[in-house]
This record gives structure tokens, sequence and C-alpha cells, in this order.
């Protein structure tokens, strides 16, 4: 079976001979025409002069005597004539998205020849307006208000008034429209086409010279119809239509819609017997895979498939993309012997690093702040974008760790520039930029800069970059451009602005390959294979939501007029997909078609309409294949850290015989007690939490503020021995408590000494700051009741040894912690331990073997922790006794008086008054604890209770988070 292009140059020169070279050939996409020039030259025995070769939108611009351009250009324009025409002050962010469907709805009404002025004046009709409106979803209603500038409680009638008003000047602005940019030389392709198209209607004023032949179209708008009609006329066209008499017979056949009229009204070259290929053998494989990316996977077994059967590979197979996104995982997954590769479609630009990082930066200025004094400081999730971003860390990985680590250690919120201007990339990428213009020219000395710094990379060292320097030309390229046309039309427009036009000005950017396209496997867009044919066809994404796919666009013009006018609806669509995909089926050999058949995000997993058609009407024997994963689900055995001599070695390092400074903190303790295996990965394995930035004051960062700012409020008053009447000056002078209080939240938050911090704060944080006064005020009123006191510590670090046996020996355990506060009213020495968790419950205890209790150490935990200070501050210090005062902030009561309380029976409540009263079965039952610790014959192991495991840090470690 002869591909259809080489039937049309063995026809074209078995009648023209050499001097086809005299012919004008026409053809839907360039591509078309290297693979008839590879045809043709198979027939030359001598050379000649290589026929002129055009697409049909060329020969358009070219008849009409426009020239094209850029469609931001167009809808600037456009969007004055919009302004004069509405009388409004509407955006050009806002105004952009409607541009582009009133140029969209201009095309078509140029290409299919409407006339314009009947099609407005029948959408000014009231009863149209109402259909139209009332299919409105709600999601499309709320769209319109935003956009009409309604009001959000404004009834529909408002609304529909509102858009009645754009449509009312619809027409007008057509013309104006038309007008201006035909007075520039400029058009859009429409408008070329229509202008063409009325050239050609005046057969005087027609500039055509020769014979065309149109080879290998489908549906034609009005315009291509006329330029048809017009060389048939005069005897100067030929035509060569490419179908299969399977769809073509069929008077429903979507295949078929179009090319039943144009084979009866612009006959075909070819005879008929060219045209039944499709019945004949050929295999087709229909696989089903579970996800997108498993598709690309599956490629090596299906080469290797085709190469069992033919041992080379080449021009005559066609690796089939309709999702453009997978040509990556596509070319990742390709065998290695795959041998010559020749990529004819494009990668989108939005779906590069190049692009991402572009999008990163603009958030990055949108988001920033401009202080007083000029200084600008950027939000710390778009710094950690940009320096985690593949292209600085490849430049400079080291440079930008080192901030990343300084932001999340010292919770930076927002990043000064000055600190980022450290090194070269921060400095020429970490610059205040205030509007959307000097945006966009940043932006193109960006890309200029990075892609300079990678390519000495791929310079000095072993470092392949070629393809990112694609990436990164292809959108310095586009930025460029977009540079002129944003200086050209003088356009003011904010950073907000310039995000909108940049997504929409790239949305179609595609970044070429460049490659030889007439050797080698094919891999190429399913709209590039028209008039193209393989006999080997290996088809990926063979989903209904792709072939055809929803291609419902926002139009002005509605689904009733579009059906009166003539103009493309979704059956257009359906029918022009329909006959690409029967078209390169039906000379194929072996045939793989590939879909996924589960739901992935907004994909629904529905085969094609187009292969379920296969299924059930083509007749033809049809493998299918289920490909499945392979889970390999087993039960995941117990995790036990048994304790080896190394990880004896690692425990041995809070023994008091060690030279380092290591204890064990009563929190070590209770988490041991909740979960050996938690306890083994923070305090032995030493695997801490990843410093996170915290936008928002947690419940620990309350507790650590607040701390402080007790800190700091106790010393500010330069004494030991405090009396009513320093607490009393002290809360009766709000201004100065807010201050020591803000230095705090500055030092434990903010991690700086800026005495002005509210500027700093936004939202929530605010009434945290607000929340810790109030409680500091409530707690110093607290302990006016308390005085006189003398302060015998403040947040200071307490340690003991604690002796006990175990495997056989002695052991002398450090132990210690940080005690808030040690008071004394000259008789009673008081340790206090401020709580800013919730108090229900807590600070009371039944039995001190519940502090050991691994299903009641969390209830108990808070008690377990003074009672331990407690222990430790005897030893240390020497001290006969010791009152332990749980101090519980939340507490509402204004007669509340810290404490811990021991319940004798459930009547019973006693205050503990002295830490002597517990101390030896304390400390015994601790001695176990740490001997159970220690303990070699004792994995570390884990809790059973998976409930307890959903908060752990670790759960990800375990497999139960």
């Amino acid at each position: 079976m002869p591909p259809f292009l080489k039937l049309v140059a063995d026809d074209l020169y078995n009648e023209f001979g050499n001097d086809i070279s005299k012919l004008n050939l026409v053809f839907p996409s360039k591509r078309a025409s290297l693979f008839f020039n590879k045809y043709l030259s198979e027939n030359l025995k001598t050379p000649i002069w290589q026929p002129s070769t055009i697409t049909i939108s060329e020969l358009m611009y070219k008849i009409s005597g426009l020239r094209q351009t850029d469609s931001l250009s167009l809808i600037v324009k456009l969007y004055d004539i919009y302004q004069k025409q509405l009388h409004t002050e509407e955006t050009f962010d806002n105004f952009y998205f409607w541009g582009e469907v009133m140029l969209a709805d201009f095309d078509q009404v140029d290409k299919y020849r409407v006339d314009a002025f009947k099609l407005f004046t029948n959408i000014l009709d009231i009863k149209e307006i109402d259909e139209r409106f009332g299919g409105f979803t709600p999601e499309q209603i709320e769209v319109l208000k935003s956009y009409l500038g309604v009001m959000t409680d404004s009834n529909n009638s408002i609304i529909r008034d509102r858009y009645l008003s754009i449509w009312k000047v619809l027409g007008s602005i057509y013309r104006e429209f038309r007008s201006a940019i035909i007075s520039e030389g400029i058009c859009y392709d429409g408008l070329a086409y229509s202008l063409a198209a009325a050239k050609l209607d005046d057969s005087t004023n027609a500039p055509l010279d020769g014979t065309y032949a149109f080879i290998g179209f489908n549906a034609l708008n009005e315009c291509e119809r006329a330029l048809f009609k017009h060389l048939k006329k005069t005897n100067n066209a030929l035509f060569y239509w490419d179908y299969d008499v399977s769809y073509i017979q069929s008077d429903v056949h979507e295949a078929a819609l179009f090319l039943r009229d144009n084979l009866n009204e612009f006959r075909n070259k070819l005879g008929p017997e060219h045209f039944n290929n499709f019945n004949k053998n050929s295999k087709i494989y229909l696989i089903a895979t579970p996800s997108g990316v498993t598709q690309a996977k599956l490629l090596p077994q299906i080469i290797s498939n085709l190469k069992s059967e033919s041992s080379v590979l080449g021009i005559n197979t066609a690796i089939v993309l309709p999702e453009e996104h997978l040509l990556l995982p596509v070319l990742s997954a390709l065998p290695d012997d795959i041998g010559e590769l020749n990529i004819t479609m494009g990668y989108p630009l939005k779906e590069t690093a190049a692009y991402n990082l572009a999008e990163f930066l603009i958030k990055l200025h949108i988001n920033s702040r401009t202080d007083d004094e000029g200084r600008v400081r950027f939000y710390h999730r778009d710094v950690l974008s940009v320096l985690n971003h593949p292209y600085l860390q490849i430049i400079d990985s080291e440079k930008c760790n080192s901030i990343i680590n300084r932001i999340k250690t010292e919770n930076i919120i927002f990043v000064d520039s000055s600190d980022l201007a450290s090194f070269p990339v921060g400095e020429a990428l970490f610059v205040g930029q205030t509007s959307g213009s000097k945006m966009a020219a940043y932006m193109v000395e960006v890309c200029r800069f990075i892609a300079g710094h990678i390519n000495k990379k791929t310079e000095t060292e072993n470092f392949n970059a070629r393809i990112e320097l694609e990436y990164l030309f292809s959108l310095f390229t586009n930025l460029n451009r977009l540079v002129d046309v944003i200086n050209q039309n003088s356009i003011d427009i904010s950073l907000k602005i310039f995000r909108q036009l940049f997504r929409k000005a790239f949305a179609q950017t595609r970044v070429s390959f460049s490659g030889e396209p007439l050797s080698g496997i094919q891999i190429m867009g399913f709209l590039e294979t028209r008039t193209l044919d393989f006999e080997n066809v290996i088809m990926l994404s063979v989903n209904d939501d792709v072939l055809p796919g929803n291609h419902h666009r926002p139009s002005f013009i509605t689904p009733s007029l579009r059906f009166a006018y003539g103009l493309p609806d979704y059956s257009h669509q359906n029918a022009i997909y329909g006959y690409y995909f029967y078209r390169l089926l039906q000379r194929s050999r072996q045939v793989y078609l590939v879909y996924r058949n589960r739901a992935e995000g907004l994909m629904s997993g529905e085969l094609s309409r187009f292969a379920l058609q296969l299924l059930m009407e083509s007749g033809k024997k049809i493998e299918r294949i289920d490909v499945k994963f392979d889970l390999g689900i087993t039960t995941q055995n117990e995790i036990l850290i048994e304790k080896t001599e190394s990880v004896i070695k690692k425990l041995d390092r809070y023994l008091s015989d060690d030279e380092g400074k290591k204890y064990l903190s009563p929190s070590a303790f209770t988490s041991y007690l909740s979960c050996p295996l938690r306890f083994y990965y923070r305090y032995i394995a030493d695997i801490r939490e990843s410093d996170e930035v915290a936008e928002e004051v947690d419940l620990p960062g309350f507790g650590k503020i607040l701390h402080a700012a007790m800190d700091l409020i106790y010393r500010s008053i330069g004494k030991e021995t405090i009396e009513k009447f320093d607490l009393e000056l002290i809360v009766n002078n709000p201004q100065g408590l807010d201050l020591l209080i803000e230095k705090a939240f500055a030092k434990e938050y903010l991690k700086t000494d800026k005495e002005d911090i509210k500027t700093l704060l936004t939202g929530r944080n605010l009434l945290i700051l607000e929340q810790i006064k109030y409680s500091i005020v409530k707690m110093l009123k607290t302990d006016i009741l308390r005085t006189p006191f003398k302060i015998l510590k403040m947040e200071e670090e307490v340690r003991a040894n604690l002796q006990f046996k175990g495997n056989g020996k002695e052991y002398l355990l450090r132990i210690g912690g940080i005690v808030d506060r040690l008071d004394t009213d000259g008789n009673t020495i008081k340790v206090v331990d401020y709580k800013t968790g919730k108090s229900d419950g807590k600070g009371e205890f039944t039995s001190v073997d519940d502090f050991f209790d691994a299903k009641k150490s969390d209830k108990n935990k808070e008690v377990f922790q003074i009672f331990t200070y407690c222990y430790a501050l005897k030893q240390q210090e020497g001290y006969a006794d010791i009152k332990p005062d749980l101090w519980f902030i939340r507490n509402v009561s204004p007669n509340y008086v810290p404490g811990v309380i021991y319940k004798e029976s459930v009547k019973s409540k006693i205050e503990v008054k002295s830490f002597n009263q517990f101390e030896s079965f304390f400390v015994d039952k601790l001695k176990n604890l740490a001997s159970d610790i220690f303990d070699t014959a004792k994995p570390f192991s884990q809790i059973t209770d998976l409930d307890a495991c959903k908060k752990c840090p670790y759960g990800g470690i375990c497999g139960r988070s």
C-alpha cells in the first residue's frame, strides 16, 4: 500500500514530467511537503527545480496583500476600540480574556464569510439572549458577575442587561477594528482569508498564476472553498483527496462529513482504486493502562514486538502523542538501541523548568514588600521556590542551600533583598521590580544571565544541559517579543497584569526540536500526521477526553446562531478528529492504540469514541490487552532496633562519664514511654524534623514567646525580690509592657532585634500578639497575689545525675532541662513551669505509677516533667525540699493559684506542697525506666497503637503515617 503522498507524487510526475517544477503545490502543513519531495525524488533520473510548495494559510496572506501580526498586538488595538465603544474604564487585564474571545469570533466570522451586520443584529434579539442566559452554569454566572462589574447580590436581569450592552457594540467594534488594522497593513488569519476571497470573487483582480494542486485537505471554510471554486473555474486547479471507502460510503460516519461534499464538488485526481485499504489485513492492538506515564513505559516492549517482525524501524514508524506533555516521559522510556529519532512536535514551553522559574520570579515580585526606607523584602515561600529551582541549584547549590537553611532556622517570613544579594545569582535575581514593563525587561536579562552560567557549567564540568538551554532560549526569544509589544503599544501594566499577559502569551508557545525529518522513527503530535502514512503506528492517549476531547471555547456567538450561519461547532471538531484518526490507520500494517482506563485528575479514563467505533463497526479483529500494576503489597514487619555495640555507644553519650554535655530531658523519657522506636529516632539516631518557616505562631511558638517575655519583664525590674508595687507599675504601664513583649516576639519568632514589629505582622499573628499580651497581664496579676517573692532562677538549665543498675553494672545518667522559674517566699522554694496548652485534667495525678504507664503517661507528662526538675534542683542546688507549681495560663479563674494536685480519692484532692512526699517512689521508678532504656536485651520497638502514630513525625519512616 503506497503512501498517499507517493501516489500524488507519482501521478503528478507521470502527467507533467520535469514540468512539475512549474506547479504550485498547496499542503495543509509544511511537513507534508518534505515527505512529498522525498517521494518525488524517487521518480527523478535527472535534477530538476523543486516545485513551489506553500501552505494554504500562506497563500491566503499572499493574495490578501497584508502581513500577519501577533495576537497580543491585535488585542491591544481591540482594547482601545472596545473602551471607546463601551465608554468604559475596564482594565486591560480584565479585558484580555474577552479580547481573545472576540478575536476568535471575528476570525470565524471572516473565514466563513458571515454577514457580520446580520449576525450581530440577530444577537441583539432579546429572546436569543434569554435562551443563552438560561444555559449558563452557576460558575459561569459568577464569572460574568466579576467581568461585568455587577455586584454579587444583583439579580440575573442586571447581568443580562450588562451582557447585552456589550453585544450591542460587537458589530461596531468589529467594523472599526477591521478598518483600523487594514489601514496599518496588518491582519489576523480570518481577515486575510476574507480579503483574499473578496479578491477572488473579482476574477479581474485575482493575483494567481499557474496551476495549483491542493493535496490532502478535509474540512474547508468558505474562503478556502471560494479559492477552490475560483481555480476550478479557470481550470487551474488539481485536487487530491485522501479517504477510504470504509467510511466514505457511510451516510453517518463523521470521518466523511466534509469529504463527501468535497469529492462531489471538486473531483479527485486519483482514481477510487487507491482508496480501499482499511479492510485489508492489518493488526490492531488496543492496550489499556492504569496511568498516563505507564503508556510511555510500554514503548520498549511495543518496539521490541515491531522489531521482531521488521528488523529495521525508521521513517515507516510513528509514535503519535495527542498529549504533548507525554513527550519527555516517552523520550525517557525509549530503549537505548532505538536508533535514529525525529521529533516533529513542539514541547509546551509552560511544561519546562525555564517557564517555572519565570512563574516563580513573577510571583516573587508580586508578593514582595517595600518599606518606607525603600528596602525590598521578599516572601519566604517565593524565595525558597526560586532558590530550590534546578537552575539555581546547578549554578550555586552551596550558597542557595545556605540561605535556605538560614531562612528556615531563623524563621524569616519576609527576606530582605540585601541578605539575598551575597552571591552573583542572588544579586541578579532578587532586585525589586515595580511595574510590568520593568518586569519584562528584567526577565529577559535573567534568562541571559541564567543561560550564561549554565553554559559555563557545561564547558567546565561533565554536565549536559543542552535541552535546558533550548528551553531558556525559547523563553528568552518570546520574552523579547513581549517586551517589544509592550513598548510599542505603550501599555501601562502592573505586575499582576503582566503575569496574566505572560501566561496568555506563552500558553501556546512550543519549543521546537531540531532533527533530520526524513529519517528515523517519527515522534509527532496528532495533528502533524495529516497526509502522512506509516506502516507502524503507536498512538498514546486514545481517550475520549483527548480524541476528540472537549473543544468548546467561550464565544459571544450563541450555538443556535452558529448553526444558522454555518459556523463551526462541536460536531465540526468531532468530524475533523475522526477523519484524522481513520486516515492515519487506513494504510497501516500494525497499529497499537494505548489508553488509560482509570480516572486520573480531570481525565475520566474513558476509551475514545473512535476506538469504540472501531471495535463495534469495523469488523476487524482487534486484540485487547489490559496492563495492570503488580503492586507487590506485603504486610510490613514490625521494626525492631537491636541495641548493638554502635547503638549502645550512641546511648552512652548521655552518661556522666562521657565528655559530652548531652542529657536526657523529661521529654525524652516520655517519648520512650509513648514509643521506644520514636525515642531511638530522635535521641539515638538524631533524626530531627526538618525546619520549616512557620508563617503563623503555633502553640510551641506561643509558649516560647511567652517564656521569653516573662524573662524580659522580670529582668527589667532589676532586683531579685519582687514587691507588689513592682508588678503594679508594669501592669499600669501598657506601652512599656508592650515593648518588652514585642521584643520577645521579635527575638523568638521573627529572629530580629527590630522593635517596631507590627509592620512585619499580618492577620492571625497580630491577634496572637494581642493574646500573648492579654495572657501576660493576667499572669502578672496572679503574681501580684503571690508577692513578695524572690526570684532565684529564670529560664536556666539544670542538671543532675541519676544512678541506676542495669546489665549487671552501675550507670550514672545525666538528666536535666530548662526551668522556667525558681522563686521563694522566704519559707518555700517553688519551681514554676508555665504551660500554654489546655489545662483540662492536667496538673493532677492519682499515682506516680501513672507517670510510667505508656497508656497514661501522656496525660501526666506535665507533672512528670516538674517532678524531674524538682529532683534535679535538689541534687544540683542542695535544697532540702521544693514545691512543684504548674502554671496553666489558659485558666480563666481570677483567683487561680499555680500548683500540682494529688487526688487521694475521687472526692479528696490535695495540693502538693512538698516534692519530698513523692521523691523516693518517683526516683525508684525513674531508675527503672532508665534501666529499661539501657537494657541490651530489649530492642527499641514500635508501639501497637496505630492511632498514636498519626501525629508522629517519624510515621513516614515506619510506614504508618
